[in-house]
């Protein structure tokens, strides 16, 4: 018989329970820590955490794993960026990064805008560093994180994405964005650029016009309506652009504005996905059974209109192969190249 006994066993007291009291698994590093909850974060309430829970608990990672590794955080930041395509997580965790000081260093180009352009990957992303820093600090960006959104935006910056990207109807619009940061042209036909989208149309700057409407799938439809003529032109004109995930979500509509089927299969060929190239709009990668079936049904003329959107479903759905865990341990280093950036 024993007497006065503990209330836990030491097991009891340090055991690890989910959300429902199941057994779970708290990783001991805090760089592990933070990568898991960033691959499996899209910053979206879901039933067992509000978006604000989830939120607090990318910060609370964020915080352990910059004592361990500073660098570590910015690098996962670009690797869940190019490699897994996440759009939201890489940008606070930047934000994070820039407004602490532990990131801060000697250097002639800080870690932040370092690695800002690897991080930043499609215009709209400037904007939402921006509101990120805004709802998370407020007051003035720090200079490492303007200077590295200048970098990334003077990278990408053409006719087309400024066009497509503009944001008016955001908090933070694209407008926003250069009137913050003061981007540099980096030539004079980008500071012509830069004139026509900023001063183009308005009434104090009447001899600037502004820049032309993006030929985007949107803008064709909205314009010509939704008939078979404006859908073939987006397919067989090559001013217009109609990318792969936009074909596929508009397959019921060209089917049935007339368009006929050989022509859609054969704009389907998956060529953006099939090269893997990391994209500021983000890709997949097809399968091998996946190109199968695509060659299949382009020697084929026959099938359904259901037949095609149901084939064409199963293949984005094989497309979209997520990398398994230690895949991702293992490569996320070599796939985010540290470029060096000058003023």
């Amino acid at each position: 018989m024993e007497f006065n006994t503990p209330k836990q066993t030491v097991a009891e007291a340090t055991r690890t329970t989910n959300y429902e009291g199941g057994e779970a698994f708290e990783p001991a590093d805090p760089r592990l820590a933070l990568y898991k909850r960033t691959i499996n974060q899209l910053l979206e309430g879901s039933f067992y955490e509000t978006d604000d829970e989830q939120l607090a608990a990318v910060v609370r990672q964020f915080d352990a794993a910059a004592n361990e590794d500073p660098e570590f955080v910015l690098k996962l930041a670009a690797y869940a960026r190019q490699e897994l395509y996440l759009r939201d997580i890489p940008q606070v965790l930047l934000v994070l990064a820039a407004n602490d000081d532990r990131f801060k260093d000697d250097s002639p180009e800080s870690l932040i805008r370092e690695w800002a352009p690897a991080i930043i990957q499609r215009m709209d992303e400037t904007a939402t560093a921006l509101a990120v820093h805004d709802q998370l600090f407020g007051g003035t960006a720090p200079w490492p994180l303007r200077r590295g959104i200048e970098d990334a935006l003077v990278e990408m910056a053409d006719a087309y994405t400024l066009g497509k990207y503009e944001l008016s109807r955001r908090e933070v619009t694209l407008h926003d964005v250069f009137n913050r940061v003061h981007p540099t042209p980096v030539d004079a036909e980008q500071e012509a650029l830069f004139e026509r989208f900023m001063r183009g149309g308005l009434d104090d700057y009447p001899d600037v016009d502004p820049l032309p409407a993006p030929n985007t799938w949107e803008t064709v439809i909205s314009e010509r309506g939704n008939t078979q003529a404006a859908w073939e032109l987006l397919i067989e004109d090559d001013e217009y652009t109609l990318p792969i995930f936009a074909s596929i979500r508009n397959l019921r509509n060209m089917l049935e504005a007339g368009v006929p089927e050989d022509t859609v299969v054969d704009h389907l060929d998956l060529e953006a996905v099939r090269t893997r190239r990391c994209t500021r709009s983000g890709t997949t990668r097809p399968t091998p059974r996946c190109k199968t079936r695509m060659s299949r049904h382009r020697r084929s003329s026959s099938g359904s209109k259901t037949q095609l959107m149901s084939r064409s479903r199963r293949c984005l759905a094989d497309s979209a192969i997520p990398l398994s865990r230690s895949t991702c341990r293992d490569r996320w280093i070599s796939r985010c190249p540290r470029t060096a950036r000058s003023d």
